[in-house]
């Protein structure tokens, strides 16, 4: 009985060594089968899947060097895929000329590679032109403005600069409308004076006219506003908006 157990432990013993092997042949098959896998979806392009395969493959054989360079090349498309993707999709916001939304993209994609030169040039134009946009709608929700030098310069500076930015349709309008504007603006109509020549005549915010019977101004279009004063009478204040040739009678005649 002692030589029927003996030889039935070796028995046992052999079939678990047996067993052991199988497991490492299958286990080694399953691992071939998923780096295969993994290059085969790196060949389609379909890196989430290569990822998967590679991961099972690492899985199974925890040091395998080309489990490890699959997953990193399996990343690596993952990433490239989705910055090309963004690429894409920034270009289309920008013919749509959204540009917060096109910043907006290029800041994901530095998110992902802030090596990505296209995403950095991407990001200074769409700021540019985002200023530019802000600075369009301030001129021209106040374009009585241009008929100051300095704000006039500052427009002109706005029209020289966006020429480089090669807008759209939508911001060249805008452009187009302030240079139209500009031009009105820098088209000065004429206003006849009249007065008395005892009422002192100022424009306010400009200047002291003096006293007068008859003067000729010539003014850019927007709005004055006109004062006259003579001690011991009542002052006199009228506005006037210039858009074409004018006369303005201003005389102090209301006693205090």
């Amino acid at each position: 009985k002692m030589a029927e157990a003996l030889e039935l432990d070796s028995k046992n013993q052999q079939a678990a060594k047996l067993n052991k092997e199988l497991e490492a042949l299958l286990n080694k098959k399953d691992f071939n089968l998923a780096v295969t896998e993994g290059y085969f979806f790196i060949q389609k392009n379909d890196f989430n899947k290569a990822l998967d395969s590679f991961q099972r493959a690492l899985a199974l054989e925890s040091s395998s060097q080309a489990a490890i360079s699959g997953i990193f090349e399996a990343e690596q498309g993952i990433k490239t895929t989705k910055i090309i993707e963004l690429e894409k999709r920034a270009k289309k916001m920008e013919k749509e000329e959204q540009w917060q939304s096109v910043l907006n993209t290029y800041n994901q994609i530095l998110s992902i590679d802030d090596n990505i030169q296209v995403a950095r040039n991407g990001i200074l134009k769409a700021k540019k032109v985002i200023l530019l946009e802000s600075e369009l709608d301030r001129l021209l929700s106040q374009p009585n403005r241009l008929a100051s030098l300095d704000v006039a310069t500052e427009a002109r500076k706005i029209i020289s600069d966006s020429e480089e930015l090669k807008l759209g349709p939508r911001l060249q309008s805008q452009i187009d409308s302030l240079q139209s504007t500009l031009d009105q603006y820098s088209i000065k109509v004429k206003l006849q004076l009249i007065s008395d020549g005892k009422t002192t005549i100022t424009i306010e915010r400009a200047g002291n006219l003096g006293k007068f019977i008859n003067k000729e101004l010539l003014l850019p279009p927007g709005k004055y506003t006109f004062i006259g004063k003579r001690s011991g009478y009542k002052a006199v204040r009228k506005t006037i908006e210039m858009n074409k040739n004018k006369t303005l009678e201003l005389i102090c005649l209301q006693r205090i």
